[in-house]
């Protein structure tokens, strides 16, 4: 398993004088499918109670993340 550690900004919130951007921690650990599925990545964040996304690459398993 290997962890990779990002800052990911999925949002930003407009007022009437200023942009805001939220920015949270995300983990990306990398999986093998030991019954021969191959590698797939899992996206979650210890900032954001619930988010837990996955792909077959770490692309596709950020995509997901930044629509959750």
């Amino acid at each position: 398993m290997k962890k990779k550690y990002y800052l990911s900004a999925p949002e930003t919130i407009s007022t009437a004088n200023t942009n805001t951007t939220r920015l949270y921690k995300i983990v990306i650990e990398k999986f093998n499918d030991n019954d021969g599925g191959g590698d797939y990545y899992v996206v979650t964040s210890p900032d954001v109670q619930g988010l837990v996304t996955q792909g077959k690459t770490e692309e596709e398993a950020l995509k997901t993340e930044k629509r959750a």
